[in-house]
């Protein structure tokens, strides 16, 4: 078994999520790269990975994680703004709450 890395900005998103991390490891380091500490400790790790990975700090409002969160598992391989864009079709329209693969097409039109 390997040994857990030191979380700092070298390590991958990836690499950060095979690991488990206690939630003030992760507000310290958010606190020292000028990352938004606040949260809970999942959309902190969120956070740490996007940074990570692309050098940004993503700030997401609470209701566009909401909406990341209820749509990412029935949207794969769409981004954050297409599944948005899906989102707030399908709460526009009557009836059933429940995604089809439909929806996707029906709110990019």
């Amino acid at each position: 078994m390997s040994e857990r890395p030191e979380l700092n900005k070298n390590l991958s998103g990836a690499e950060l999520r095979r690991w488990y991390w206690l939630k003030e490891e992760l507000t310290d380091f958010c606190r020292e790269n000028g990352l938004p500490a606040s949260g809970s400790k999942t959309e902190i790790a969120d956070r740490i990975a996007v940074f990570l990975d692309t050098g940004k700090v993503e700030t997401l409002t609470r209701t566009k994680r909401t909406i990341k969160r209820n749509v990412e598992n029935i949207t794969p391989g769409h981004t954050l703004d297409e599944a948005i864009r899906c989102w707030k079709y399908k709460k526009s329209q009557p009836g059933s709450n429940e995604y089809e693969d439909s929806d996707l097409s029906s709110a990019s039109e």
